[in-house]
């Protein structure tokens, strides 16, 4: 039986966006352009958008490893 290495990159596109993002809203806190309240607004849409990503993510890694049982 020959063995043969399998690796596999999975990069979740738009997470990037997510941290450029936060680190804007982190900034305009920070120098007083929004309030504490819309300062939490803008934290519960990153999250929200952070989840999707995160949940898309999850899916594709399901069906790589529903597609390669050997792998589980």
């Amino acid at each position: 039986m020959t063995e043969i290495p399998l690796a596999w990159k999975l990069s979740i596109q738009g997470a990037e966006d997510v941290k450029s993002k936060l680190v804007d809203l982190q900034n305009q806190f920070q120098r007083g352009e929004i309030n504490a309240q819309d300062y939490s607004k803008g934290l519960r849409e990153i999250n929200r958008e952070a989840r999707i990503y995160t949940r898309e993510g999850d899916i594709q890694k399901n069906i790589f490893l529903a597609t390669h049982p050997a792998l589980n």
